[in-house]
C-alpha cells in the first residue's frame, strides 16, 4: 500500500501544475463536456501507468540505448507539430454545449488522451529519478508485484489530477462560451512551443 500511496501522491505533484494534458483535458471539457474529458482523462492515465511500469524496470536498458531516445524525440517533433498547426488553423469553433443528451466516441477521446501523453518527454525522466530513489531508499522490494503498485498508484494519481481539471474546464464553459475559442489557441501554441524546443534540442 505504500508504494501505491507513493506513486499516487508523486503523479499528483507532476499533473496538477498546468501542463499540455491537463490543459487538453481543459479544453476537452469546455468544448465537449465533463464526459469527453473525462475519457481522455482515462487515455492519459493508461499510459503514465505504462511509462510509470516502463520506467522502474528499464531505465538502465534505455540509458544505454541513446538511439532511442533520439527517435522518439523525432516522433514526438511530428505529433506536436501537427496537433499545434491544426488547432491554430483547422479546428473547428467550439459550440455552445448542447444540454440534452451528448454523443461521446470513449474510443476517440481514449485515444487522444493517450496520444498526447505518450509523447510526454517528462515524463519518463520524472519517473526514472524517482523510482531510483525509491529503490536506493528500501521502498522497493524485488519482483513485478511492486512494480504493478507502484504503477496502479501512478495511473490512479493521473486520473484524479486530470479529473479536477475536467471539473474545472466544465465550470468555466458554464460560465463563458467564449472560451472555447482561446483554448484552442493556447493548446495549439504550447503544442508548437514543444515541437521547437525538442527540434532546438536535436540540432
Amino acid at each position: 500500500m505504500a508504494l501505491i500511496l507513493a506513486g499516487l501522491l508523486l503523479s499528483l505533484i507532476g499533473s496538477l501544475p498546468p501542463g499540455l494534458i491537463s490543459l487538453l483535458v481543459a479544453r476537452v471539457a469546455i468544448q465537449k463536456g465533463q464526459k469527453a474529458a473525462l475519457w481522455v482523462a482515462v487515455g492519459a492515465s493508461i499510459v503514465e501507468f505504462w511509462q510509470a511500469w516502463f520506467a522502474s524496470t528499464a531505465a538502465l536498458w534505455l540509458l544505454a540505448h541513446p538511439m532511442i531516445e533520439y527517435w522518439f524525440q523525432w516522433g514526438a517533433l511530428v505529433v506536436f507539430g501537427t496537433i499545434g498547426i491544426y488547432l491554430l488553423r483547422w479546428a473547428p469553433r467550439p459550440k455552445p454545449l448542447d444540454t440534452g443528451v451528448m454523443q461521446v466516441s470513449a474510443l476517440q477521446h481514449i485515444g487522444q488522451g493517450a496520444l498526447v501523453s505518450l509523447f510526454n518527454l517528462l515524463a519518463l525522466p520524472y519517473w526514472f529519478a524517482y523510482c531510483g530513489w525509491l529503490k536506493l531508499n528500501g521502498w522497493w522490494a524485488k519482483g513485478t508485484f511492486s512494480t504493478c503498485l507502484f504503477s496502479t498508484g501512478v495511473g490512479l494519481g493521473t486520473m484524479l489530477a486530470l479529473s479536477l481539471y475536467a471539473w474545472a474546464g466544465q465550470k468555466m464553459m458554464e460560465r463563458s462560451d467564449s472560451i472555447g475559442r482561446s483554448a484552442n489557441r493556447l493548446i495549439g501554441i504550447l503544442f508548437l512551443l514543444l515541437a521547437a524546443k525538442i527540434l532546438l534540442k536535436m540540432l
